[in-house]
């Protein structure tokens, strides 16, 4: 006949780390930073810029209400050129049905319950756009999705007077959205993802700050 009692400590561990895993997936938790490739000074980058000639932007700032369980989003515009009805998109953001995770307090969201989200373009030269409230924080699983179109900046990249495509090898090898926590401080390039015809870039964050093209 076997001892039982020589299982009880082996048996007492099981229950122990049993114990230890999380009840709750959906607990609220700070989620992660955007995934950073590298961080460096706002000295050491090349941001992009309006192109001579280009319109001007038609707002610097626009609000909307996200809402957990919808799916909402907002976008800058510039005016549209002359002769022309359509504006070019600037920015796009957008929340998915899943996307708010935690307030800047720390509480979570419910299905119904909103938040006011502000986009203000704070640098018209190098083109720094802010995300408010910081704080507000996205599922890692569902994230926010951020657009930033290049249509009217300067395609000149490497100012040699031409636009060919060197430019279009320099923008898809070196060009990013980067991402400032503060003013001041350093700026991380985050994972980016190009569309050649719609001529923009695209980036899923996970928080809110600082947000920016350059190379």
């Amino acid at each position: 006949m076997r001892n039982p009692a020589r299982w009880l400590p082996l048996i007492g561990l099981l229950v122990a780390a049993c114990s230890s895993l999380p009840t709750d997936p959906e607990a609220p938790a700070t989620a992660p930073p955007p995934l950073s490739l590298k961080t460096t000074s706002e000295a050491d980058l090349t941001f992009l810029n309006h192109a001579a000639g280009a319109p001007s932007l038609a707002t610097l700032s626009t609000s909307f209400w996200a809402v957990k369980g919808q799916t909402r989003q907002a976008s800058l515009y510039y005016h549209a050129r002359p002769g022309n009805d359509d504006s070019t998109e600037f920015v796009r953001f957008r929340v998915n049905p899943k996307t708010l995770r935690t307030r800047p307090n720390g509480t979570a969201f419910a299905t119904g319950d909103s938040i006011l989200i502000t986009i203000t373009v704070v640098d018209t030269v190098k083109l720094i756009v802010d995300y408010q409230p910081t704080g507000l924080h996205f599922e890692p699983k569902d994230p926010a999705r951020l657009w930033m179109s290049w249509t009217e900046t300067d395609r000149d990249l490497n100012n040699d007077g031409a636009v060919n495509g060197t430019d279009d090898t320099i923008r898809l090898a070196t060009q990013a959205v980067w991402a400032q926590e503060f003013v001041g401080g350093p700026w991380a390039q985050l994972k980016t993802s190009f569309d050649f015809g719609f001529e923009q870039m695209s980036v899923k964050p996970t928080s809110f700050t600082r947000y920016a093209v350059a190379y």
